[in-house]
């Protein structure tokens, strides 16, 4: 929280490349807090409604491994939710994400039951709720050339 409460939309724009690139790479070491970083990356693009978010956070949320994603899960989809109609393109990547998270329990990957009940729950209303908005925040973009 420390890094997306202080950065401003500016600080945002100036460091996009690197910003997209930490919510996107998966920390190739310490599984158990790898994501901290990649959370506050993504929080500091929905903060100020950078549209490049949303995609960031479906693709966060299908890379960010099993250990913590019961609650992490729920995180990102609050924020992509927050979006409105303007997530409504990503539905059938959030729909395909349920799918992953049922396969990972199907293949042993992920405990089933209530632990995974709550990363589908998570994306389901995060679903219901995009499909339900007539309206969407006003979104920044990050110019294409600072990405």
């Amino acid at each position: 929280e420390f890094f997306d409460r202080r950065i401003s939309a500016e600080d945002v724009v100036a460091l996009a490349p690197d910003i997209l690139a930490a919510v996107k790479t998966p920390s190739p070491a310490d599984t158990m807090f790898g994501n901290e970083i990649r959370m506050g990356g993504f929080k500091a693009l929905t903060k100020y409604r950078f549209k490049e978010g949303i995609e960031a956070g479906v693709n966060f949320a299908k890379t960010q491994g099993g250990h913590g994603s019961e609650n992490r899960t729920g995180e990102i989809m609050k924020e992509i939710a927050g979006y409105g109609a303007a997530a409504k393109p990503f539905i059938p990547a959030l729909q395909e994400l349920i799918d992953m998270f049922n396969n990972q329990v199907k293949q042993r990957e992920y405990p089933g039951g209530e632990l995974n009940q709550r990363r589908v729950g998570a994306v389901e209303d995060a679903i219901k709720s995009i499909n339900a908005a007539t309206t969407q925040p006003e979104m920044k973009s990050i110019p294409a050339t600072t990405r």
